[in-house]
């Protein structure tokens, strides 16, 4: 027993020695401006690292993987800087490499996915190769290629961690203390790219053409801290400072604040109200006295941002984005989202796209124009139907059935309603009145309905 308790505490050594030489590396290499070593041996060294841990300790690879993840996109920008903008950087795809290691764990434990809990990944493996091969045929095995490791990854790692469910106790305690630290770096990091933003980071934002990130210049700056865009930062921050009701002391306390602070200043709308439903659950779902810790320590939160928040540049930024709450009709965003999901169905496969089409990828295939195009959209549920299919293809049909040619909208069930209420209808009792553009009548009628509602279609036009 005594000397499997030795062989472990030199394996728990030797982890330790290989994540403190990848932090030194990547210092020096920093501190010596090396970058161009740190652009090509980032990668292999944090592979390698990675591998190590993966091999003989699950917790420090998942607690190694997540940093990787939080860290990684700001050394990509500072190496960009220093070496110029470049869309296929190697460091770019570390963070999936050193994933894509639980593929493994996956190979080993096939056979667990036959439970009833992981019968969805089943699911989502078979879209997502679906959409790999169809991707290889459409836009070439590079591209595609590409895009499935950003698809993969984070599959994989959720069922190396489902898998490991009898390390619960130690993933929970490594995972809670790993975002507060994370929120709190990243909180202050994004406070200050807001008061005053670095070089590189100004760089960024005029290379990429990240004009919804605001201007490069200080008080103008909609955070992203060191993640490369504002949407993830906010999602990340949101989960973070959710894990930080179970906390306590006063690094919780600073590290919440900060990260508040920074959460806000990415004026996220879309993650501002998941983490109030988050909050919500959490206030309904929690027992007496971690109710009251919650409460106690939200009140003390509240007062703190709000002290932060009486800083005019900060106050002026926000409040202009609350009030689009109250005006969201008005916001050019609201429309083109909008617009986004009424167009999609006209460009839709039956089939889908498969991967290799939108960001990245797209360039390694040269279709860059093409998805700029017709595939702009800013959605992550089109994103996936456009690329698996399926959906889109019926949608696209029914929209071709309706004689009337166009989908439904509010107004027309409200003129429906407000003609039942009016006088004009004092004569109509026991009827049904169906508002659909004439779907039900092609059931009924067939062809004659779709000529009759072509003709209805051109009165219109002409009056």
């Amino acid at each position: 027993m005594s000397t499997n308790k030795t062989d472990s505490d030199i394996i728990s050594f030797l982890c330790r020695l290989a994540i403190l030489f990848f932090i030194v590396f990547v210092a020096l290499g920093l501190a010596a401006k090396a970058a161009l070593a740190i652009k090509f041996i980032y990668p292999v060294l944090a592979l390698i690292v990675a591998g190590l841990l993966y091999r003989y300790n699950l917790c420090a690879y998942v607690g190694f993987t997540w940093w990787i993840w939080i860290l990684t996109p700001f050394l990509r920008r500072v190496v960009d800087y220093n070496l110029g903008y470049d869309s296929f950087n190697p460091i770019a795809i570390t963070p999936y490499l050193v994933t894509l290691l639980t593929v493994f764990s996956f190979l080993r434990k096939l056979t667990v996915l036959s439970r009833k809990c992981l019968l969805s990944f089943s699911l989502i493996l078979i879209g997502v190769w679906y959409s790999y091969f169809l991707g290889i045929i459409k836009n070439g095995l590079p591209s595609a290629t590409f895009e499935l490791l950003m698809w993969i990854s984070p599959i994989f790692f959720s069922i190396y961690l489902i898998t490991n469910w009898s390390q619960y106790p130690s993933l929970r305690y490594l995972i809670q203390k790993i975002f507060l630290w994370a929120v709190l770096i990243m909180g202050i990091y994004g406070i200050w790219q807001f008061i005053s933003p670095f070089a590189w980071d100004t760089y960024w934002m005029r290379t990429v053409d990240m004009r919804s990130a605001g201007a490069p210049i200080a008080f103008k700056v909609r955070v992203f801290s060191t993640l490369n865009a504002f949407t993830p930062f906010a999602w990340v921050m949101m989960a973070g400072l959710l894990l930080l009701f179970s906390g306590q002391g006063f690094l919780c306390i600073f590290a919440a604040v900060v990260g508040y602070v920074a959460f806000l200043l990415s004026l996220v709308r879309s993650a501002w109200g998941a983490w109030f439903l988050g909050a919500f659950f959490i206030a309904v779902r929690t027992g007496g006295d971690l109710k009251r810790k919650s409460f106690t320590f939200f009140t003390a939160l509240v007062l703190l941002c709000i002290f932060f928040m009486t800083f005019e540049p900060v106050q002026e930024r926000l409040n202009k984005r609350f009030q689009t709450f109250i005006s969201i009709r008005e916001e050019v965003s609201f429309y083109i989202r909008v617009k986004s999901y009424l167009e999609f169905p006209s460009y839709v496969s039956v089939l889908g796209e498969g991967f290799g089409l939108r960001g990245v990828a797209a360039k390694l295939s040269g279709a860059s124009g093409k998805t700029q195009k017709g595939f702009g959209f800013d959605s992550g549920l089109l994103h996936i139907l456009f690329v698996l299919g399926l959906f889109g293809a019926p949608a696209k049909k029914t929209i071709n059935l309706i004689p009337l040619g166009r989908l439904g909208k509010t107004e027309d069930i409200a003129k429906a309603a407000l003609f039942l209420a009016c006088e004009d209808s004092d004569f109509i009792t026991g009827q049904t009145l169906i508002v659909d553009g004439g779907m039900s009548s092609v059931i009924q009628f067939g062809e004659t309905a779709k000529v009759i509602g072509t003709f209805h279609e051109k009165g219109d036009s002409t009056n």
